[in-house]
């Protein structure tokens, strides 16, 4: 998340875990097996809703939903 850094705070100095709250939530709709586009969608609400700003949603989601696809093909 930090990497990704959707509402440039922690950039302009916000601490470290301003984007903890999103992880977990992030985690259970990518194991539920939502698309990217569909992970973009909800990335781009919660986070604009939450932090008031978000970019680049459906790069992200992408990037996200292939690590975890990744790593459950090496989980097999």
């Amino acid at each position: 998340m930090n990497e990704w850094d959707p509402a440039a705070l922690v950039s302009a100095g916000a601490p470290a875990d301003e984007y903890e709250c999103l992880v977990g939530p992030l985690l259970s709709r990518v194991s539920e097996g939502l698309s990217p586009f569909e992970l973009g969608e909800w990335l781009r609400v919660h986070v604009t809703d939450h932090f008031g700003s978000c970019e680049n949603t459906e790069q992200f989601a992408r990037r996200v939903t292939d690590w975890y696809r990744l790593g459950q093909s090496r989980a097999v």
